[in-house]
């Protein structure tokens, strides 16, 4: 695939790796070592850029790994400051870019809001589309435009992939109502045919899971979601967020690990055959890594049935209202 993302089985967390035409930018490392792991089978050496939504672990504690390590050439990384987070892996993430940046190692960016990073390859372009300016020059602590207090997950940043010809995609990071307030108030365009949701399916923040699914999906009009979850943590995707999504449409659903409301026991894949998962040796992988075509918009038609196959299998697949045919997946351009 010249154009395409991979959004990669971190367990609970969020990795993201748009590859065009051998340009690479991964946006947020998870945690632990496997957007490492990943990137080390994939053969790729060299990082165009990195981008981190904001400074929770699940979201950047990854980057460790490729910062420490000799194997990666990173040439920029875009992240917006923190003021309020005080964990041991932040703190070393702080340092650990203090002295690439001392030793001239690295481009450093720090302040991503909207318009403000427009990223772009041969083909795939992306846009900003939050935190807005407000937002970023107060800072996470301080109040935004509506009044509420800012957070490191209402001030995470929300990027849109382009392809010219292709289909689109929303990287949702970890945003909240008041995030998609700003950006729809904004008259900002938000459709993509794929959209990673936010918070791994979980509680959007302050606000009522039903309600802000119906308003994303809405804004959003999504023909393929991916939830991407760890089995061991928070029981997410929630299940009135899974059947909102299911019940707005002719929608394709799939989670990087089986939740728990979907099947009680672990439960491992004979094969795993669409490259590395967090989840797969210890049985709780479910679509795992998942890698679309942007230019086509296609699914690979195999991983696909084997997918369905899988999902068929569990007691209580929360996703059984979506799609599940097991032919390729062509994901409708807008």
């Amino acid at each position: 695939m010249s154009s395409s993302l991979v959004v990669l089985d971190v367990g609970h967390g969020n990795c993201s790796i748009l590859t065009d035409e051998g340009v690479i930018c991964v946006v947020d490392a998870g945690r632990g070592p496997y957007a490492s792991v990943y990137l080390e089978r994939a053969g790729i050496r060299s990082i165009d850029l990195i981008v981190i939504s904001h400074t929770d672990d699940d979201h950047l504690g990854g980057i460790v790994g490729l910062l420490s390590s000799e194997k990666f050439t990173i040439k920029e990384i875009a992240i917006n400051a923190d003021c309020v987070k005080d964990t041991k892996i932040w703190r070393d993430v702080r340092a650990l870019l203090q002295s690439k940046f001392n030793q001239g190692e690295i481009n450093l960016r720090v302040g991503v809001f909207q318009g403000q990073l427009k990223w772009s390859g041969p083909k795939l372009t992306f846009e900003v589309l939050a935190p807005n300016v407000y937002s970023v020059l107060g800072g996470v602590g301080s109040k935004d435009s509506n009044g509420e207090k800012i957070t490191a997950n209402s001030g995470s940043v929300v990027l849109r992939v382009v392809h010219p010809h292709g289909v689109r995609a929303l990287l949702a990071a970890d945003m909240e109502e008041s995030t998609l307030d700003q950006i729809v108030n904004g008259g900002l365009d938000v459709t993509a045919p794929i959209l990673v949701y936010p918070h791994h399916g979980g509680r959007p923040g302050p606000g009522s899971p039903e309600a802000f699914s119906a308003r994303i999906v809405a804004a959003v009009k999504p023909t393929f979601v991916v939830f991407s979850n760890g089995r061991e943590r928070h029981n997410n995707p929630r299940p009135e967020v899974v059947g909102h999504v299911c019940a707005s449409g002719n929608i394709e659903i799939a989670c990087t690990q089986i939740s728990k409301s979907c099947h009680p026991t672990t439960k491992k894949q004979l094969s795993v055959p669409w490259g590395y998962a967090s989840g797969a040796d210890e049985g709780r992988s479910c679509a795992g890594t998942l890698e679309f075509d942007l230019e086509s918009g296609m699914q690979n038609r195999e991983r696909m049935r084997l997918h369905h196959e899988f999902v068929s299998q569990l007691d209580a697949p929360m996703c059984k209202g979506g799609k599940r045919s097991g032919s390729a997946i062509k994901i409708a351009v807008h």
